[in-house]
């Protein structure tokens, strides 16, 4: 019998009779199936598990058989799910079995069939070429003598071009030897010009600070210069470390509970978008 391997334990907690599996089925569920599958038709342990359902009450019975019909579901539906299987296979083997047949039949018939087209084929080659090469060796030529002119454009005007270029490369030269000759002479100049204006900047930055045009609800977009994060609880203290610094261009200053401080130097390009908790202030000199 299928079911000769449930042999089951009760276990009697709360006066409530609780129906269990006996310890030996306390294994994974594929060796589970595996004992009781190979322990079918066994008549002496079928009619100890007669003797033991003979002491349950209906309502254990039941749960008995409620547990084998779903074994039972199981292994019916796996049979008819092989079985379908094998007939599909059938049916499978006698379309390939035709299909072969009939591909036999084909090639013994298209094989005559291709080797006459082969034969006239290759005759009708034969004549072609033989009436043909007159006309090819005429079109060859003329190929030839194409070719032959495409080819003395193609030089000539390669030729134009490399001439055309060197002449650009040497005018060329001659402003980068005149540039950097200026550059050698004026650099020194302007960089000690530019050193003693900054000098003077700085100067009247000293004597009076410099005064800043308030943007309200605006910001430099990518805060350039980076934000400050700390140091600055005031808007006066950013305000005073941009005119400390000559290179400051202007700042931003995010008040309440940020206290962000952003310094906008002359090497970075400020553009203003709009943002609820960022404030710009562009210095006047």
């Amino acid at each position: 019998m299928l079911f000769t391997l449930l042999i089951c334990s009760f276990v009697i907690v709360n006066n409530a009779v609780q129906l269990s599996l006996h310890p030996i089925f306390n294994r994974s569920k594929g060796n589970f199936m595996t004992q009781i599958l190979a322990n079918t038709n066994n008549t002496k342990h079928d009619q100890s598990l007669i003797d033991m359902f003979a002491k349950l009450d209906p309502a254990q019975i039941e749960t008995v058989v409620t547990l084998v019909q779903g074994l039972l579901s199981t292994s019916q539906a796996d049979l008819d799910k092989i079985t379908s299987a094998s007939t599909n296979a059938d049916e499978a083997y006698v379309a390939a079995v035709n299909a072969h047949n009939a591909a036999t039949v084909a090639q013994t018939e298209g094989g005559a069939v291709a080797k006459s087209t082969l034969e006239k084929g290759i005759t009708a080659s034969q004549k072609a070429r033989d009436t043909g090469i007159t006309a090819l060796e005429n079109t060859h030529a003329k190929n030839v003598e194409d070719l032959q002119a495409t080819h003395d454009g193609i030089v000539a005007s390669l030729k134009a071009a490399f001439d055309s270029t060197l002449q650009a490369k040497e005018e060329a030269s001659a402003a980068k030897l005149k540039a950097n000759t200026i550059l050698s002479q004026e650099k020194g100049r302007l960089d000690k010009e530019i050193s003693s204006l900054s000098n003077v900047i700085a100067l009247l930055h000293g004597v009076k600070g410099p005064r800043y045009t308030s943007v309200p609800k605006q910001y430099c977009n990518g805060h350039p210069g980076g934000i400050l994060r700390t140091g600055f609880p005031t808007k006066e203290s950013c305000e005073a470390a941009c005119s400390a610094d000559v290179s400051c261009t202007g700042f931003d200053y995010a008040p309440g509970g940020f206290l962000w401080c952003v310094l906008v130097t002359d090497s970075n390009t400020c553009n203003l978008r709009s943002h609820g908790n960022w404030n710009h202030y562009q210095k006047i000199v």
